[in-house]
């Protein structure tokens, strides 16, 4: 078995900086990849919750790290809008 691909945001500070106007609510991580954005804006802020597609078969897993603030929405981007 291979090892999940995890995300670790380089521009930390910079999307902790941009997400911090947003207003209290859901956040639709449309890129959600590894979840290291997804991670971070749990962590920093505590207005908001995150849901994003999820194609990946092991990402249940990495999405209990993530933490309760993650859902996933569905498989694919169109079942989010």
């Amino acid at each position: 078995m291979s090892e999940p691909f995890l995300h670790l945001p380089v521009m930390a500070d910079e999307i902790t900086k941009l997400f911090a106007k947003v207003p209290e609510g859901v956040v639709l991580d449309a890129t959600l990849g590894g979840g290291g954005h997804a991670e971070l804006l749990l962590e920093r802020l505590t207005n908001v919750s995150v849901a994003g597609p999820v194609d990946e078969k092991n990402f249940r897993v990495r999405a209990a790290q993530i933490g309760p603030g993650f859902d996933f929405a569905g498989k694919n981007i169109r079942d989010l809008l």
